[in-house]
C-alpha cells in the first residue's frame, strides 16, 4: 500500500490528507446540516480548530504509515472543490478487513460523488488490497444511507444499540457488510449510477446551451 496513492474516477479525486486541505475539511466538518446524522463530531456550537483538524490529520497519516487506516480527501473534478472526506477508520490486513465511512459535504449531496467515493475505496479494498469483509454503520433513523447500501444489495448485519451519545441521547447504530463474493454485483450497480448521473449532467448541460440565443 503506498501512502501516495490517489485514486481517480470520472467525478471525484481522492488523495491523502494534506495541510492545504485543513481549512475546507475544518468547515466542512462543523457543518451542523453537513453532519447532521454525525452531530457529536461537530464539535458543536464552535466547531472544529486548525488544530484539532491537523491533529485528525496527524493520526490519519500515522494509520496509513501503519496499514492500519486508509484516508483520502474527495475534490470534485468539476468545481476542483473539496467535497469531503473518505476512506478505512480500521483497516486489517491480516484478516482481510476494513471500516469504511465517508463524511460529505451537503452542497454535493445527490450529484453522484458519494456513489463514486464507494467504488473507489470498494475497488481499491477488494481488488488491490485483497480485503475480505468491508463494513460501514450508520445511525437508524439515517434513512438516506441506508437505502443507499441496501439498493447496493448490502445487507444489514446488526443493530449496536445505544452506540453513541448525541446530545444527552444514546443512539442506535445499524452495521452493513459488504463481502469479496458479492463486490461485483455492488460494482456494477455503482457504475450504473455513476453513468446515470454524468448522463444526466450532460441532458442538463445540453438543455441549457439550447436555451442560450445569440445576437449579432
Amino acid at each position: 500500500m503506498s501512502h501516495s496513492d490517489k485514486l481517480e474516477g470520472r467525478l471525484v479525486v481522492l488523495t491523502p490528507p494534506e495541510t492545504r486541505h485543513i481549512p475546507a475539511v475544518r468547515e466542512i466538518l462543523s457543518d451542523l446540516k453537513t453532519m447532521e446524522c454525525l452531530r457529536y463530531m461537530a464539535h458543536a456550537p464552535k466547531g472544529w480548530t486548525r488544530n484539532e483538524v491537523q491533529e485528525r490529520f496527524g493520526k490519519q497519516r500515522k494509520g496509513r504509515r501503519q496499514e492500519t487506516e486508509l484516508h483520502f480527501i474527495v475534490q470534485s473534478r468539476d468545481s476542483g472543490r473539496i467535497a469531503g472526506s473518505c476512506g478505512f477508520n480500521i483497516l486489517d490486513l491480516k484478516h482481510r478487513y476494513g471500516n469504511f465511512g465517508i463524511i460529505l459535504h451537503h452542497p454535493f449531496w445527490g450529484l453522484g460523488l458519494a456513489a463514486e467515493c464507494h467504488l473507489l475505496c470498494f475497488q481499491y479494498a477488494f481488488d488491490k488490497l485483497g480485503l475480505h469483509r468491508v463494513d460501514m454503520g450508520t445511525f437508524v433513523e439515517n434513512k438516506r444511507m441506508r437505502k443507499f447500501f441496501e439498493n447496493l444489495g448490502i445487507r444489514m448485519e446488526g443493530v449496536q444499540r445505544e452506540r453513541f451519545l448525541e446530545g444527552g441521547i444514546y443512539k442506535d447504530n445499524v452495521i452493513y457488510a459488504l463481502f469479496e463474493k458479492d463486490w461485483p454485483k455492488a460494482k456494477k450497480i455503482l457504475e450504473k449510477k455513476i453513468s446515470k448521473q454524468i448522463a444526466r449532467r450532460k441532458h442538463s448541460f445540453g438543455a441549457a446551451c439550447g436555451n442560450i440565443s445569440f445576437r449579432s
